[in-house]
This record gives structure tokens, C-alpha cells and sequence, in this order.
């Protein structure tokens, strides 16, 4: 009997880099490597970034498939801002606390410093790492690029190093790419943990969840504006004129800045505790393998040439503006994000309040209306006084 020689079918996995930004991200990313046949990972990339020495460590252990980039060092986040001239002028915050840090500790869910040693990635050339690696899956001996390039940027919204870098990677990547690839088209995916998520026995304290939901709120309101400006409707629409002129200011190797205010994600997934059963995982660990087996069927498994098919069947939806580019967030299992509508009610009438009284240091001591009410009395008194002296 004739023995049929096994026929492997050609890899159909289109050319995509996957980008794992901080602890969570990049732990995300190399459980998406564990998923992939060797055939899957010919066309595929993975890249890590992370400020936090002993996570990457660890990450590097699972071989060399896996690029990754420390974006920090042993230096202090004063070390940094002192060869940082933009961060130390225009958007660093001015807290002496943070000033001691060590960054290659971590960011210490402070997405500013995280942003600061990126920047030094930069300068340094670091990032060169990353852009080698869209070129290897480019420049690839016989391989003809017929996709749009692939790329799923992973990170949590929650803690510091990821959420302070993941929106501005995407437009690094897109930029790059419109100045040595101008000619191909890609499709940049965003995918980030929300804060609920670490309620599964991660975090403890009520002051470290608010904390963490602070960053998550920041992070996604970033993404949406710039998601906006890039769709026209601050141009387009009167009352959002005022911010036209938003963008980020990241430097150049040969010194300076550069503006960058371009779209960061196509799309942008979210991931949430709860599913829209009120039902949630146990573990952070549990999400984490959810994620990361979301992402192979997304983007490599045999789902993926139907989620891309959706997701170019509503580009008519873009242009409403109605919508206002919001329809570029997705859900990965259900998502909610809350407006902290409570939190901005009393900012707003806390504010008010102190106008009215005085505003500034005079509104400690309620003393507009304190001194007012002592002149009164006292010219009270003073008239009583002389109806006395003078019946």
C-alpha cells in the first residue's frame, strides 16, 4: 500500500505584528505566541514594551520570538526630565514626590512617567527595535504583502506603563509607516483591559481601585478625542473648534519634536469584569488567557477573515457625525464605560461655591461674606450707640 504524502497547507495568516504595552499587554501577548503553530508565526511579529525590568525577564525566558524593548533605565524620573526639556516644560506634572523614582522599577501606575521614558526610548534609537520588526514582515525574501498590514496593540487602561504609551504607539506605528511604506495600507487594532478586571482579587484598597479607574477614565477619553480629531469632527463641527490644535509632541533622534495627531486605532476593543449577564471571572489570570485566546481567533484563528469583513462593512457608519468616530470602540464580551458624573457634579458646584464666597485663599475663611456681616453689625451697634446717646 502506497504511503500519501502529508500535504501542509500554506500559511494564510496575513502579515501582523502584535505590541504588548506594560506588564499586563505584554503578558497578554506572550500567551498569544504559546497559541501559534510554528507555520502561523512565519508571518507574524511580537513586540513588548515595558518599563518594569522583572516582568520583562520573564517574558524573555518563552525564546526569541518575542522582540522587547525596556523603555527605561536605573535613572530617576528627575534624571529624565532633566534631558527632557518638553516634558519638564510643558507636561510633566510639577510633583517633587515622583521626582525620586526609579523608572526601570515600574511606573507606579503614573501614566506620565511612563510617557517620560518612552520618550528616552526614542531618543535613544530603542524604539528601532519596533520598526525593524514591521520591516522583516515587509522585506521578506518572496513574500508579496497582498493585506493591509496587521496591527493589535494590547494593554491594560488601568495601571500606569501601558496606558500611558499604548495610544501613542499606534500613531508612532501609523506614521512610520506612512513615511517608508506610503504606498501599503494597514489596519491598527487596539485592545485594552479595563480597570474592573483587576477587582478579581488584584487589587484591595478602595484607594488603589479609584486610582486605577482615574487612569482607565483618562486613557479611554484620550483615545476618543484624538479618534475624533482625526475624523474632521473638530473641524467640522462649531462648537469643537477649540480643539483642533490637539495633538501629543514626541522627539526626534536629532533633537527637537515632532507633532503627532494622527488616527491611533481603527478600531479599539475593550474588556471588561462583568459580561452583560452580570457574570465576571475570578481571576486576573482567567481574563488574561480570555484575551489572549480572543485575540488569536481575531486575528489569526478561522474567525479572522470574518471579523475584518464586519468590521470594513460599517466604514459608511465613520462618517456620521452623530456618532462622532465613537463607533470605532468595540466590545470584547460586554464593556461599560460610566461617565463620573458624580465626581464632576461636585467638582463644578465645589467650584461654584468657592466663586461665590470669594474664590482663592479667601474662600478658606468664608471671609467675603464674614466681613461683610461684621461691617453691618458694627454700624448697627454705632447707630443703636448714638439713638442711645442722642433719645
Amino acid at each position: 500500500m502506497a504511503i500519501k504524502r502529508e500535504t501542509i497547507k500554506s500559511n494564510k495568516t496575513p502579515a501582523t505584528i502584535f505590541i504588548g504595552c506594560g506588564g499586563i499587554g505584554s503578558d497578554i501577548v506572550s500567551r498569544v505566541v504559546r497559541r501559534c503553530h510554528t507555520e502561523e508565526k512565519e508571518n507574524i511579529r511580537f513586540v513588548i514594551l515595558d518599563t518594569n525590568a522583572n516582568d520583562l525577564d520573564t517574558i524573555k525566558k518563552l525564546g526569541p520570538g518575542i522582540v522587547s524593548i525596556q523603555t527605561s533605565s536605573t535613572q530617576s524620573v528627575l534624571d529624565y526630565l532633566n534631558n527632557d526639556e518638553d516634558a519638564m516644560t510643558n507636561w510633566f506634572p510639577n510633583n517633587a514626590i515622583l521626582y525620586p523614582k526609579t523608572v526601570s522599577e515600574g511606573a507606579g501606575q503614573v501614566r506620565a512617567i511612563s510617557r517620560l521614558a518612552l520618550n528616552t526610548s526614542i531618543k535613544s534609537s530603542e524604539i528601532q527595535k519596533l520598526y525593524k520588526a514591521i520591516d522583516e514582515l515587509f522585506l521578506k525574501d518572496g513574500y508579496e504583502l497582498k493585506h493591509a498590514l496587521r496591527v493589535v496593540i494590547v494593554s491594560s487602561a488601568a495601571g500606569g506603563t501601558g496606558s500611558g504609551i499604548a495610544m501613542i504607539i499606534g500613531m508612532l506605528v501609523r506614521k512610520y509607516l506612512k513615511d517608508h511604506y506610503r504606498e501599503k495600507s494597514a489596519l491598527i487594532r487596539g485592545f485594552l483591559l479595563l480597570p474592573g478586571v483587576m477587582d478579581s482579587g488584584v487589587i484591595k484598597s478602595q484607594t488603589e481601585r479609584e486610582s486605577l479607574r482615574r487612569n482607565g477614565y483618562a486613557t479611554i477619553k484620550e483615545i476618543n478625542a484624538f479618534m475624533m480629531k482625526a475624523s474632521g469632527f473638530f473641524e467640522a463641527r462649531p462648537e469643537l473648534n477649540r480643539f483642533k490644535d490637539l495633538h501629543v509632541d514626541v522627539p526626534l533622534t536629532s533633537g527637537g519634536v515632532e507633532r503627532l495627531d494622527s488616527l491611533p486605532f481603527d478600531f479599539c476593543f475593550l474588556l471588561d469584569r462583568v459580561d452583560n449577564q452580570l457574570e465576571s471571572m475570578q481571576t486576573l489570570d482567567q481574563y488574561k488567557e480570555f484575551a489572549a485566546q480572543s485575540l488569536y481567533e481575531q486575528n489569526i484563528g478561522a474567525m479572522q477573515k470574518s471579523s475584518f469583513s464586519m468590521e470594513d462593512n460599517i466604514i459608511k457608519e465613520f462618517a456620521n457625525a452623530q456618532n462622532l468616530g465613537r463607533n470605532r470602540f468595540g466590545g470584547i464580551g460586554a464593556s461599560v464605560l460610566r461617565y463620573p458624573y458624580e465626581d464632576v457634579a461636585d467638582y463644578i458646584a465645589y467650584s461654584r461655591a468657592m466663586s461665590r464666597i470669594g474664590g482663592g485663599s479667601e474662600a478658606t475663611d468664608w471671609s467675603k461674606y464674614d466681613k461683610k456681616f461684621k461691617q453691618e453689625l458694627a454700624a448697627f451697634i454705632d447707630s443703636c450707640r448714638c439713638t442711645a446717646e442722642n433719645p
